[in-house]
């Protein structure tokens, strides 16, 4: 349960379709009694075939973008831009987001220091775009805040490379049991998908636009971006439900509930961080009324169990045109 891919598109999924009366079980071999067959995206390729000889199922793989899934009838993504490059793989990709169901609303009151919050990877904390930094760290001479990072120490190590030395950090141990409490200390979320490209990167791949393409394909002031195909939702999702607002990066996925201004801001550069955590950390009235919006569309928008029966009807189609 502490695997990520597992508990959401195993384990709660199976929950969601249980309720909806669909006959579900786990980790059986027994291949040939069920019509959909559902592998968790550590399964060893190399069982696969051992399912094929015993089963007509329809057989897919969640969240996966390994070439592997080429095996697959059916691969289930996370959201649109892994859609995009499992397409390359199979053609049969089905998207239900990543969904964590947390019990629990902050209320956001007056507070001494603010803590701005972060949750997953390490690997984002050590490529977090230097902008945020220095965001914080003026903001940090106004204003007593703190950042609150939480992750897996235990298996990733603490974070050390590209850690702020100025900043009131708190690292924090991930575990399931805690996970809902240790967020709602957090005031504001902070969402950084993306990996860092230097000034000096991106003031290359505009030089060499020029020189390739003379001066008809943008400028060094458009956007250069640079993130991982299965970046999705989710971590923004988490804070969403617990009525924390959230400040993320530009991340496609994340402006489903976004897009909207009354529930969060996106940010890019320094002086946008700065004015979007400033505009939070004063005032607990604002963090309040987006936090409440923003949930508002995220139980609009993420119902699991409708999710759920648009997945149930993708894959009764698909079982159909199988059997056909």
């Amino acid at each position: 349960m502490s695997n990520g891919s597992f508990r959401l598109y195993i384990n709660n999924l199976m929950n969601w379709m249980e309720r909806l009366g669909v006959d579900v079980e786990l980790n059986k071999e027994n291949y040939s009694d069920y019509d959909v067959i559902i592998c968790d995206k550590a399964y060893p390729p190399k069982l696969l075939s051992k399912i094929k000889k015993q089963t007509k199922a329809v057989i897919g793989i969640a969240n996966s973008i390994r070439p592997n899934i080429a095996d697959y009838d059916f691969v289930i993504s996370a959201c649109q831009t892994e859609r995009c490059y499992a397409l390359k793989y199979n053609q049969n990709v089905l998207i239900f987001p990543q969904i964590e169901m947390f019990d629990g609303l902050k209320v956001h009151g007056h507070k001494s220091r603010v803590s701005i919050g972060y949750h997953g990877n390490l690997e984002h904390l050590e490529q977090m775009d230097k902008s945020i930094f220095d965001a914080l760290k003026h903001l940090s001479q106004k204003y007593d805040i703190e950042l609150r990072v939480i992750y897996n120490m235990a298996s990733l190590g603490k974070w050390k490379k590209n850690r702020p030395k100025d900043l009131k950090i708190v690292d924090v141990q991930w575990t399931l049991e805690s996970i809902t409490d240790e967020l709602l200390k957090c005031d504001i979320g902070i969402v950084p998908n993306n990996s860092n490209i230097t000034k000096v990167e991106k003031w290359l791949f505009f030089f060499l636009q020029k020189i390739l393409h003379g001066n008809t394909i943008g400028n060094d002031h458009d956007f250069l971006l640079r993130f991982k195909p299965t970046t999705n939702a989710g971590r923004a999702l988490v804070f969403h439900q617990l009525g924390i607002p959230v400040v993320s990066e530009i991340v496609p996925d994340n402006y489903a509930i976004l897009n909207n201004p009354q529930n969060g801001f996106i940010a890019n550069d320094t002086q946008s961080w700065i004015c979007s955590l400033e505009k939070l950390i004063k005032n607990k009235d604002l963090r309040n009324n987006m936090a409440v919006s923003a949930k508002k569309d995220f139980l609009k928008l993420y119902n699991p169990i409708e999710l759920t029966k648009v997945l149930l009807n993708d894959l009764e189609i698909m079982r159909y045109e199988n059997k056909n």
